[in-house]
């Protein structure tokens, strides 16, 4: 058995045969634990569709929490909609006519998907009692 120890440097421990043979073993084991294991992301399955979207909307709930104190809120569509925009954001708390422009826009959306060629949006309002037409939103064909 070999006693022959090899120069530590001041503060480390003395490297040995003894020693050299136990690190080697503990790095064999813990090789073989890792190997066995899989790593999280194979272990885990995937996210179910409906699992995935709850999380991330109340992760967006939690987000829009922090956004204008609160007082904003989302319309998110699916990636496949097609459409030109797939999230909206507006103030929920806002004045009737910040949600009535919310809704105005929604609508110029779903136009524009009905008729690729509906690209202005014109909102319009009476004045006064004359028009018995209170509120107008118009999508027209750009010239």
């Amino acid at each position: 058995m070999s006693t022959h120890k090899v120069a530590a440097a001041e503060g480390m421990p003395e490297i040995n045969r003894r020693t050299a043979l136990v690190a080697g073993a503990n790095l064999a084991l813990s090789t073989a634990v890792l190997g066995v294991t899989a790593s999280p992301s194979e272990a885990a399955e995937p996210e179910q569709p409906w699992v995935k979207a709850r999380r991330l909307a109340r992760e967006l709930s939690d987000t829009l929490a922090q956004c204008d104190d609160g007082h904003t809120m989302a319309y998110i569509y699916p990636a496949s909609a097609g459409f030109h925009s797939n999230i909206l954001f507006g103030d929920m708390e806002g004045s009737a006519e910040h949600r009535l422009e919310f809704h105005a826009k929604a609508y110029a959306m779903a136009a524009r998907d009905i008729d690729p060629t509906a690209t202005s949006l014109w909102m319009g309002r009476a004045v006064d009692d004359s028009n018995p037409q209170r509120f107008n939103v118009i999508v027209v064909q750009e010239s």
